[in-house]
């Protein structure tokens, strides 16, 4: 997992905790892909935001469902009120994507899903 979160330049919080992720590299091409969910607390979730230079999460009504991550045992059911970020930058050669649940204010869970492009 540590070399998946580097190369995604992703700082799990020391907060974080229930940490479950799934991470591959492709043994010919060596792209990497990394799913990752953890709960937080809302100070380490926005040091997560900082130090791993992701956006603010916001609602989106549009986008995919949650069942995506079913990699990391999670279901569709399994978030109440997600926000969403989504960062693609042209110049890196990965794409990061975030979902935060803040049904519990106290314990937000987050979900990063982020593969090479």
């Amino acid at each position: 997992m540590q070399e998946a979160t580097r190369h995604f330049q992703l700082a799990i919080p020391a907060q974080a905790d229930d940490l479950r992720f799934a991470s591959d590299k492709h043994p010919v091409s060596g792209e990497y892909s990394l799913t990752l969910e953890f709960t937080t607390t809302p100070m380490g979730l926005q040091a997560f935001l900082n130090s791993s230079h992701l956006p603010q999460p916001e609602p989106d009504d549009d986008a995919q469902p949650i069942d995506q991550y079913a990699s990391c045992g999670l279901t569709d059911g399994d978030f109440n009120r997600p926000a969403y970020a989504d960062e693609e930058r042209q110049s890196s050669i990965y794409v990061r994507r975030l979902a935060v649940d803040r049904a519990n204010p106290a314990r937000p869970r987050a979900i990063v899903e982020a593969t090479d492009t």
